[in-house]
């Protein structure tokens, strides 16, 4: 690669930047949903602006930048007045920045890069200190925004790959067991889970207050109080042999102590139970250059999970490219003898069957 190509690369990666921004900008003030409720037809500067209660110079400029990068469609251009031209959503772009409940909606991707941005001043600092950032510590979007990315693929997916690859399991819960849901977030794997096996109980942990707060509030508005109990605390308090499934959702890499958490949630795991760990599908070994999906993990092991990590020590210092070798030794270590990776198809994660 030449100093010529080097450049062109640095200066489409400002422009995607600066897009992202504007992308997250127009989400938090409502402008891409307003295109979308407008339909083909779509909507001009100053009727966006009076909408949204926004100011129309920064309209019609958002508007022409979103535009320009293919975002959106001019639908009227036959005035040359730039507040009278017409905008509309580009084709798929509903699916990806608009429609939450679409499995390519990938919004809360750009809002949680805006909010790593944020925090460059202090992850600097933390960088040459070698103290931590926790996630509570950014810019609230960031844990917000991986709530709502966690979404669909937990509530709609993991049940149906639990039925799927752990019959045995799914047999138990069908008949009603207890199961762990450690590291809940937003309770989107215990409202999944409490869902398409009603007579199991779901216990929810976390020891993060916020999350706990919006996986209480999910639950409630899922309707499903009383099958999904959400615990402000760790696995640690719950009794040995209780839960027959325990489910570790993207979050092992952030531990400080994934050994030791591990073996806390063997301790709770009955005799013929099974930890179900869905994690990043990363490469067996290191490659430069890598592919997309190993290049993103590291943006967000260097701007959120490596601090995340480091608030507490002694820390493993995981960060988020935890490769398949690293979590079998974790799992070893804290005394599993059965480690067996699951072929579940998944642009980002690896799922992981482990019994005693």
């Amino acid at each position: 690669m030449t100093a010529a190509n080097i450049a062109d690369r640095v200066v489409e990666m400002a422009v995607a930047s600066m897009e992202s921004s504007s992308i997250t900008i127009g989400a938090r003030l409502g402008w891409w949903s307003a295109l979308a409720d407008a339909g083909d037809a779509g909507i001009d500067s100053n009727a966006l602006a009076k909408r949204s209660g926004a100011h129309p110079r920064y309209v019609r400029e958002w508007l022409a930048a979103m535009g320009a990068g293919g975002w959106l469609v001019v639908t009227d251009s036959a005035s040359d007045a730039a507040d009278a031209r017409t905008y509309a959503l580009a084709p798929g772009v509903r699916e990806v920045l608009v429609d939450a409940d679409s499995d390519l909606y990938l919004a809360p991707l750009l809002r949680q890069v805006s909010a790593g941005q944020l925090s460059l001043r202090t992850l600097e600092r933390v960088f040459q200190t070698g103290e931590g950032l926790a996630w509570a510590d950014h810019d609230p979007d960031m844990v917000v925004a991986q709530g709502e990315m966690n979404r669909n693929p937990l509530r709609k997916d993991l049940p149906p790959w639990i039925r799927e690859h752990l019959p045995d399991t799914a047999a138990a819960l069908d008949g009603g067991v207890w199961v762990a849901d450690v590291g809940t977030g937003h309770g989107w794997a215990s409202i999944g889970l409490a869902s398409m096996f009603p007579n199991a109980t779901v216990h929810a942990y976390d020891l993060d207050e916020p999350s706990v707060a919006a996986a209480r509030t999910n639950v409630h508005e899922a309707g499903l109080d009383g099958h999904v109990t959400v615990y402000a605390d760790s696995i640690d308090s719950a009794e040995p042999g209780a839960y027959r499934l325990v489910v570790m959702a993207e979050m092992l890499h952030d531990v400080p102590d994934p050994i030791g958490l591990l073996a806390a949630c063997r301790k709770a795991l009955a005799d013929d139970g099974v930890v179900f760990v869905a994690d990043m599908r990363v490469g067996e070994s290191y490659s430069a250059p890598a592919d997309l999906v190993e290049r993103l993990m590291y943006g967000f092991s260097l701007l959120v999970c490596l601090a995340d990590s480091m608030t507490t020590r002694p820390s493993a210092a995981t960060g988020t490219v935890i490769r398949p070798s690293i979590l079998q030794e974790y799992a070893r270590q804290a005394g599993f003898t059965d480690v067996r990776e699951l072929p579940i198809e998944h642009d980002t994660w690896r799922f992981w069957a482990l019994r005693a």
